[in-house]
């Protein structure tokens, strides 16, 4: 039996027409104004709405309105009646969207005709629409389901009941809290609750299958009519099991990189302590015994040290640039400056080989922002391939103002009068472990790493390195640099930019030196490295020496020093940077300046421990001449 609503503020006109409509099997219901309409159509939902244009309050045309902007109530067939006869009126009423017009007084069959027609088209529609939804339904690629307000499932399509590996009729019987993961069921008692008060969701669910599997969907929910909600689900499961395979990849490799960063740290510390020993004990013999045989002898220990060394830092620093753990500083420098501050170094190696080496310097003024110590590793390389690989003539560096590829650019060119390069292997020399000579035919030393690292610090810093050769006259190896600019350099992506060491409170470079014999406090649990400190320092200091942390503050409460040469690893107990933050809290121990002394000695080290609270940074190993440097900078 269908339902129609009459609206009129006359009663014998309301009753006659429920009277009427009764008599043909309608079901009536009545309100005597505009609002008492609407709030009765909300309650009972009728299938037809008749109302009367001329109300007082809320007249017809505001009823239509109302009925139209409400979700529930807008598609039910609207008939209005009224005495007004004008067209103007009929138009406005069918532009609000009224279905049918009827005018008082009207026959009896007229109304009966109009309020059938009208709800036989509207059932037509509502069942083609519900044919449509329910083809819609079943065949969408998406699961959907209708839920109830008790979490009931009302409906499902094919698609939701294949997605969780029930039959349709199965899940008809249960309720969505049955198939929620019990991991989300409290995310979804709160999700629900919004949506009963009128709210949407697009959110990510876990669903438990039919056989125990968890799968995971995308579901868009929404209400579908009063007590009603319906939920869309996509399967995402594919998609987050690749999110998923992606983070613990991700983790993975994390987790290496720092196995790696762990692995060359510890490789850095266990080659450089012993080395320093090596080379030590070498150095501290030599200058003592007389017998040339054995000084002999000892000149090739202290070589395949510093040798074994060298080999040691060129694998170290092409783990860290490869992996992008290498940290470099910020500074403006001068290039002619940096270069002739290496000018003895070689001039002393050129003097052993019967070299010339010459420094020429076109602009004393050439400056570059960018990585100091990159620039300089970089030119060593260079300068040590030059004299490895020539034996007369010279060896020059040659700085100037050069345009590459149409930018202004400094240019240091390292020119030798070397065994040359074909040109076929011009590539070769940069590749990691590759020289020219190779194999058991291999006529030179060296890991082959050399010019590798020199390139890629250069390209780290925005420059070019280029070569150019000739068979038996020699090479020319160009760095190019761009001109410096004012601001920020621009950082390689796979490199870190070091930040400041310095102290706040501390001026670089500033230190107030004190006078006489200074009594040192040596930290350092390996016995062979506090013998070599000893021996290079028992004629300018007094020395004491701790094998650990806690012995360390004890020795420094009871006895006055003038500085610490600190180990960072200092075996069980506390760690050198704990241990110095002990002893610069004891009375008169602030201002006591103490100096790493460690195998740590990564591109980033330096600078994590001077932000420790370290005064000074010493990598092992070191010359009795570097280590003399490094205390002179606080006495003499």
């Amino acid at each position: 039996m269908s339902r129609v609503l009459i609206i009129d503020d006359e009663e014998i006109i309301r009753e006659n027409i429920c009277e009427l409509l009764e008599l043909n099997g309608f079901e009536t219901i009545s309100a005597v104004s505009g609002q008492e309409g609407l709030d009765t159509a909300d309650k009972y939902i009728p299938d037809l709405i008749i109302c009367d244009i001329m109300m007082k309050g809320m007249d017809g045309y505001d009823v239509l309105k109302a009925v139209r902007n409400n979700k529930a109530l807008k598609h039910i067939p609207f008939l209005f009646l009224s005495a007004k006869t004008g067209l103007d009126n009929i138009r406005s009423g069918m532009t609000l969207g009224a279905d049918d017009y009827l005018i008082k007084p009207f026959e009896s069959d007229d109304l009966i005709r109009s309020v059938n027609l009208r709800i036989s088209k509207h059932k037509i529609l509502v069942e083609d629409s519900e044919i449509k939804y329910h083809i819609l339904f079943n065949q969408a690629i998406e699961g959907i389901i209708i839920i109830d307000s008790d979490a009931n499932i009302i409906k499902c399509n094919n698609s939701f009941a294949k997605m969780m590996g029930y039959s349709k009729e199965e899940l008809h019987d249960s309720k969505i809290t049955d198939i929620i993961h019990p991991g989300d069921f409290e995310d979804f008692k709160s999700k629900f609750e919004e949506l009963s008060g009128g709210k949407s969701y697009i959110h990510e669910r876990r669903l438990v299958r039919k056989d125990k599997s968890t799968i995971y969907v995308e579901v868009s929910a929404v209400q579908h009519s009063p007590g009603l909600y319906q939920g869309m689900f996509r399967d995402i499961t594919e998609r987050k099991l690749q999110q998923k395979a992606l983070e613990i990849a991700k983790e993975k490799a994390e987790a290496i990189s720092r196995l790696k960063s762990t692995m060359l740290s510890s490789m850095s510390h266990e080659f450089r302590t012993p080395l320093s020993a090596i080379i030590g004990f070498s150095d501290i013999l030599s200058s003592d015994i007389t017998d040339t045989a054995q000084k002999n002898l000892l000149g090739e220990i202290n070589h395949a040290g510093h040798r074994l060394f060298k080999t040691l830092t060129q694998i170290l620093a092409l783990a860290e640039l490869e992996s992008g753990d290498y940290q470099f500083e910020d500074t403006k420098f001068n290039i002619s400056a940096c270069t002739e501050a290496l000018a003895l170094e070689y001039r002393e190696k050129a003097s052993l080989k019967g070299l010339t080496f010459n420094i020429i310097k076109n602009d004393d003024e050439l400056l570059f922002r960018g990585s100091e110590k990159m620039f300089v590793t970089a030119l060593k390389s260079i300068l040590d391939n030059a004299f490895a690989y020539t034996s007369s003539g010279s060896v020059t560096v040659n700085i100037t103002k050069r345009i590459y590829k149409g930018e202004p650019c400094s240019a240091i060119d390292v020119t030798d009068t070397g065994i040359g390069i074909a040109k076929e292997n011009l590539d070769i020399i940069f590749r990691e472990f590759r020289q020219i000579s190779e194999g058991y035919g291999r006529y030179f030393e060296g890991s082959g790493l050399g010019l590798t690292i020199a390139k890629k610090m250069m390209e780290n810093n925005g420059g070019h390195l280029l070569v150019t050769s000739n068979i038996g006259k020699g090479s020319v190896f160009t760095i190019l640099l761009p001109e410096y600019k004012q601001g920020k350099m621009v950082i390689a992506p796979n490199l870190q930019l070091a930040t400041s060491s310095i102290v706040p409170g501390k001026e670089s470079g500033v230190t107030e030196k004190k006078s006489g014999t200074p009594r040192l406090l040596i930290v350092d649990d390996n016995t062979s490295l506090r013998t070599v400190i000893s021996m290079y320092l028992k004629d300018i200091c007094y020395t004491d020496y701790a094998l650990n942390g806690n012995s360390a503050v004890e020795l420094a409460m009871n006895n006055t020093y003038d500085l610490i040469l600190m180990d960072i690893n200092l075996g069980s107990g506390m760690n050198g940077i704990e241990t110095t933050n002990c002893i610069k809290n004891l009375d008169g121990y602030k201002e006591v300046p103490v100096i790493a002394i460690t195998g740590y000695a990564l591109s980033g080290d330096e600078n994590n421990l001077l932000r420790e609270g370290f005064d000074e940074y010493l990598a092992k190993p070191f010359t009795r001449e570097k280590l003399i440097e490094k205390i002179r900078k606080f006495f003499f």
